[in-house]
C-alpha cells in the first residue's frame, strides 16, 4: 500500500495500480462517496451514514479476499 500511495502522490496512476489496485479503487470510491455526501449536504438533502455498516462489511470481505488471492501463485499478477 505504501508504494501505491507514494506513486499516487507523484501522479503515477498506472504504477499505483500495479502496486495495489485495490487501494487505488477504494480511494476512488471514497472520493466519489465524499463528493456525493458533500453535495447532498450542501443542497439540503438528508444524509444517513457516510458508509452504512453493511457496506463496511463488504469492503472488509473484499479486502481479505484480495489479500489472500494476491499471495497465491495463480493470481501472481495482483502482487507487485
Amino acid at each position: 500500500m505504501t508504494r501505491a500511495l507514494y506513486a499516487l502522490l507523484h501522479g503515477k496512476i498506472f504504477t499505483a495500480l500495479q502496486d495495489n489496485a485495490l487501494l487505488v479503487l477504494m480511494l476512488g470510491g471514497l472520493l466519489f462517496r465524499s463528493a456525493w455526501f458533500s453535495c447532498n449536504k450542501f443542497f439540503g438533502g438528508k444524509n444517513k451514514e457516510f458508509f452504512p455498516i453493511k457496506f463496511l462489511w463488504i469492503i472488509l470481505t473484499i479486502s481479505l479476499v484480495f489479500g489472500v488471492l494476491r499471495n497465491l501463485s495463480t493470481f501472481a499478477f495482483l502482487s507487485p
